[in-house]
């Protein structure tokens, strides 16, 4: 049986070739381009940027979010005992203005605070208070009324 010893050589060229390719999608073997394989050049990552939210899905978000964080909080119960005793419309009207008005500040106040500070410094400094409110709590215990 016959070999062909420049088969290997030609398919591990032709291989080298389409791995440099699927480096960079333009360079080709030893051309010494970003990607290149053969030369060894480093092949640089590109970031990647996320496409920009559309209105409905921050829409959707801020409602889950929102509506999850303010469920059973205490001022749902408050609202509740109000609308037991009070006019219904207006308990619901003057609860979506005060939370519009109070979420809108938190927003404002959000934007403004983004630009001083990073996200990991408000988590971290979040995360400290309800450390703190904690010890407070265990330390003074309950309230009694």
């Amino acid at each position: 049986a016959l070999v062909d010893e420049a088969a290997p050589a030609a398919e591990h060229d032709q291989a080298s070739g389409e791995v440099a390719k699927e480096g960079s999608g333009q360079a080709k073997a030893g051309d010494g381009k970003e990607g290149d394989v053969v030369s060894g050049t480093a092949k640089k990552e590109k970031a990647v940027k996320k496409p920009k939210p559309t209105a409905q899905q921050i829409l959707t978000q801020a409602f889950i979010l929102t509506f999850l964080a303010e469920w059973g909080d205490r001022s749902q119960i408050a609202t509740i005992v109000l609308g037991a005793s009070q006019d219904p419309f207006g308990v619901t009207l003057g609860a979506c203005i005060g939370h519009s008005f109070c979420t809108g500040m938190a927003v404002v106040g959000g934007r403004l605070l983004a630009s001083r500070i990073s996200e990991r410094q408000v988590s971290m400094g979040g995360g400290v208070l309800f450390i703190l409110f904690a010890a407070i709590t265990v330390y003074l215990g309950p309230p009694s009324h």
